[in-house]
């Protein structure tokens, strides 16, 4: 079983038209909304950080004489994870200008490369030897998975010389079984978040082994995880000496839940990582908010999720939702495809805002929380002063940091990605959204095409198209009590399985209820198919910064209406289902009036969770 390749997935129906709105707004606009981060600062090569590079000025609100080293690599996240986002949304969109844009930036990148291979930010007094706050290999990991994107789309075997000539350079540098990168000398004013992020260079190592069948990049990913959990001090909820401990995970959002997958290839590699890797799972079951939301705003400090109180971050919804498809890829299980479904459409879509009175420019939440009374910067659940100000939707969010708007371009990207395995003369649906994957099998073209609202509706259309006999195992969602389907099929686990031999177009219907759940604080919530419901507010926008291009603001939303936030629903509620001009509510009593809840995807302040009776 193997995915297909990046750009064999593309969207289509709404997903595309919200990935093209993205493109022309943040995406394919950065570089001009925060010139001084990605065009000015020329950090791959003319600005590579050295012993004599002055404190660097990133435009944030200044948090401390702590951070300023760490500040140092900041602009190589940004631009790393700023051009994977923008060339694959440009690829898969297939939008010439944004494409021609994105790979005039892309090439100049991989340019950048010296000629033994090497691309990152550091000059050669500080290569392979930096102390201290050191993002040598996380400033590698963001741009090369640009350039992994680039090569699983062209084939170009130039392409993955460049990435594997990169990555033999790192293991040149740091040896298995030489200096440990995760030991190095760390000052005692320092925080360190560079070594953390840096293990993420895992995933380039992985897709180059999937790219050559190279053990030896493999066995690196297994040495670096197992260095990480040696030494490292800084970011260790995913470190395995902590794994194996009681203590709950009290980190750095990001940094925790993209560090997931580090523990799952390290598995995959060493089975006896596998009571690690379960202590993880098990963890990180008290993070999740009713919408999948990973809690981290910006630190998780050993909290269980709370709806109300606590809130999570762009970053964190971006790196978990990749950490559930390597689940799948590498263990095959299902379960975190439908984990992943649910995290993308609830959480990360409720996140977006795009409905604005005052712009057609679509923005992001850095932090958001799953009731959300008020966006203005501070938490709504802070009526004194406060200096946080990233509950607010913005193109940049660079007042904090211009982390989480490089992330939102790149999770439509890779939630597509994961969309589609092969097996043989299988493919195998492991998640649902308007699509189609054009694919090759032994040198045969297939074609399928899904038309959906999906998960708006849980009515599937699929068309395809084929000289050859394929068999389709489409995933049975949890929700589904019922299926019908317009071809014979066969239900096998977790799978309905289709066959034909010629171009054919058949129907799915994933029949569902209305489920009420509880969390962990014992209120109750409302899903129907793979759509939280909650209480929408209407909204007064408010602009609270204009950015240099027209029509591109930071938004502030405060409530029309004075918000109840006591509701209470009766022990023996019965939710209905209610349909109105195409589009599904939900309709609550509750203990003083009748209220409809919609999909959270589709809201800016709302109320997710209620109090029984």
């Amino acid at each position: 079983m193997k995915k297909v390749r990046f750009s064999e997935v593309k969207p289509l129906g709404y997903l595309k038209k919200e990935m093209i709105d993205d493109l022309y707004s943040f995406i394919g606009n950065l570089d001009a909304l925060v010139p001084d981060l990605i065009i000015e600062d020329d950090i791959y090569k003319k600005n590579r950080r050295s012993k004599y590079t002055p404190n660097i000025d990133v435009g944030n609100v200044d948090i401390g004489e702590g951070f300023l080293s760490q500040y140092m690599w900041w602009n190589s996240e940004t631009q790393g994870n700023w051009i994977d986002g923008f060339i694959r949304t440009a690829i898969l969109t297939q939008d010439e200008t944004m494409l021609k844009k994105a790979t005039k930036y892309l090439m100049k990148y991989i340019h950048t490369a010296d000629k033994d291979g090497y691309i990152g930010i550091y000059d050669k007094d500080l290569r392979f030897n930096h102390e201290g706050e050191n993002g040598e290999m996380w400033a590698q990991a963001t741009l090369l998975r640009a350039v992994c994107a680039y090569y699983e789309y062209t084939q170009n075997k130039d392409i993955l010389k460049i990435i594997t000539n990169a990555l033999d350079v790192i293991i040149k540098g740091y040896p298995m079984g030489g200096v440990n990168y995760f030991g190095l000398a760390i000052d005692g004013n320092d925080v360190s978040y560079g070594l953390g992020h840096s293990l993420m260079i895992v995933d380039v190592f992985m897709n180059a082994y999937h790219y050559t069948n190279n053990e030896k990049y493999f066995e690196y990913c297994g040495w670096l995880y197992d260095s990480f959990s040696k030494v490292a001090t800084v970011d260790t909820d995913a470190s395995k000496r902590v794994l194996l401990t009681d203590k709950a995970f009290a980190n750095h959002g990001p940094h925790t839940y993209e560090q997931f997958r580090a523990i799952i290839y390290a598995t995959k590699f060493d089975n006896k990582n596998k009571e690690a890797l379960n202590a993880y799972i098990k963890k990180l079951e008290k993070c999740l908010c009713p919408s999948g939301g990973p809690i981290g705003d910006e630190f998780i400090v050993g909290r269980v999720a709370d709806a109300t109180n606590s809130g999570y971050e762009y970053c964190s919804i971006q790196e978990l939702c990749h950490s559930y498809a390597q689940m799948y890829d590498c263990f095959g299980d299902i379960s975190y495809m439908e984990q992943n479904e649910w995290l993308f459409y609830n959480a990360a879509m409720g996140a977006r805002f795009r409905s604005s009175s005052l712009t057609d420019k679509s923005t992001i939440a850095y932090l958001k929380s799953d009731n959300s009374y008020k966006m203005t910067g501070i938490f709504h659940t802070d009526d004194k002063t406060s200096d946080q100000l990233r509950y607010k939707y913005s193109p940049t969010h660079q007042d904090a940091a211009v982390c989480c708007v490089p992330n939102a371009g790149r999770i439509y990207n890779y939630f597509l990605e994961y969309m589609w395995y092969t097996q043989g003369n299988t493919l195998i649906k492991t998640m649902y959204g308007p699509s189609e994957l054009s694919t090759n099998i032994d040198g045969n073209e297939i074609i399928i095409r899904e038309t959906s609202r999906y998960p708006f509706e849980n009515i599937l259309n699929f068309e395809v198209k084929t000289p050859i006999d394929i068999t389709i195992k489409l995933r049975i969602p949890s929700f589904a009590i019922n299926i019908k389907c317009t071809v014979p099929f066969i239900k096998e686990d977790n799978f309905i399985t289709i066959k034909t031999n010629k171009d054919s177009c058949f129907k799915v219907e994933f029949e569902a209820a209305i489920e009420i759940k509880t969390d962990f604080l014992g209120d109750i919530y409302f899903k129907y198919g793979a759509c939280l419901y909650c209480l929408d507010y209407p909204i007064k926008e408010d602009i609270s910064k204009n950015h240099p291009l027209e029509g591109f603001y930071d938004i502030h939303c405060v409530p029309l209406v004075e918000i109840d936030t006591t509701y209470k629903v009766s022990s023996n509620i019965k939710p209905i289902l209610k349909k109105v001009e195409n589009n599904t509510f939900i309709s609550v009593e509750t203990l003083t009036n009748n209220i409809l809840l919609k999909p959270i995807a589709k809201t800016v302040l709302r109320k997710v969770t209620f109090k029984r009776q």
